[in-house]
């Protein structure tokens, strides 16, 4: 029985650390560039598409912002006000014009900074 409890009371605890993770890895960051109407590109299975804007890959300083966000994808996020893009990693939360606190901890790597939610 004693077993039962102490496994039952370290399940809690997991599961109550991952219920208020709230910060995300962040995968790369990216600056969008509106092209002409009527602009095509090829998707991977070669169909095409027309395209509004390209993200293109771009360094960011590293440091602490404070920025707003909104969602336009899974695990992509647009810095409202500006033409920046940050893509995460297993980001599961559907924001619109939300303050978070973005972290950039490395120019290059499996994740570069963590974005943070206030909750």
């Amino acid at each position: 029985m004693k077993k039962f409890c102490l496994i039952a009371v370290l399940l809690m605890m997991v599961s109550m650390a991952f219920a208020q993770n709230n910060s995300y890895d962040i995968e790369e960051i990216y600056l969008a560039q509106n092209l002409k109407s009527g602009t095509l590109g090829l998707t991977k299975r070669g169909n095409s598409v027309e395209l509004e804007k390209i993200l293109v890959p771009v360094k960011v300083d590293t440091g602490r912002y404070s920025i707003y966000i909104q969602r336009v994808d899974t695990n992509l996020y647009e810095i409202i006000g500006k033409d920046i893009f940050i893509k995460t990693k297993y980001c599961y939360e559907y924001t619109y014009r939300e303050n978070v606190i973005m972290e950039i901890t490395s120019i290059y790597g499996f994740s570069i900074g963590k974005i943070y939610f206030d909750k």
